[in-house]
């Protein structure tokens, strides 16, 4: 079986000690609108806010073909306390079949800020990446002025590795991204509750 096929053979609920990630549907449409209408986060993560909810709706249709296309693999995080409410994503978005390298991303509504749902989601994710499948090490990319994004990764493990200047095409000019690179080894859960599939 190839690399990719690997990956994407199957989508498993993954939960940690207060989250459940599970595969994004139209069901969710409502967040994915909050979360990718949202200005502020659009700032932060260079991308035009979506304008109403077709375009979110095209956004989700979007992930799911992704899935089938391998080129994305996408989590929904929900409270296992209110596992209806759709609050963010996980994401793997970029593969490199040579390396084994996968690049990680995500977003959180932001109703949710603060409480470090992010990084138990993250780890969860990354965690299931190094046990159970053929994966060698995790990329991130990040704006410069996300600090809230580079002590995620840190606080999980990850070490700045590089700046790619003028990166990323936002809004008419060009930001520069820092990138960040965590191994198996790299990877803990310290200031809050570690994840279990």
């Amino acid at each position: 079986m190839e690399w990719l096929d690997t990956i994407f053979a199957r989508q498993p609920i993954l939960q940690s000690e207060r989250l459940e990630l599970r595969p994004i549907t139209l069901s969710d449409l409502g967040g994915m609108f909050d979360l990718y209408g949202d200005a502020r986060l659009a700032r932060t993560n260079a991308w035009d806010p979506v304008p109403d909810i077709s375009a979110a709706r095209a956004k989700i249709e979007k992930i799911q073909q992704q899935f089938r296309d391998k080129t994305h693999l996408r989590y929904g995080l929900f409270l296992r306390e209110n596992p209806g409410e759709f609050i963010g994503e996980v994401a793997w978005v970029r593969f490199d079949a040579r390396f084994k390298r996968v690049e990680t991303g995500y977003n959180l509504r932001h109703a949710f800020h603060g409480r470090d749902l992010m990084t138990e989601a993250d780890y969860t994710l990354l965690k299931y990446g190094f046990t159970q499948l053929p994966i060698q090490s995790f990329q991130a990319v990040v704006l410069p002025d996300n600090q809230p994004s580079v002590r995620l990764l840190e606080r999980i493990g990850f070490a700045a590795e590089g700046r790619w200047r003028k990166a990323a095409p936002f809004q008419g000019g060009w930001e520069d991204l820092l990138i960040f690179g965590c191994l198996a080894e790299d990877l803990r859960m310290s200031d809050v509750a570690k994840g279990r599939q």
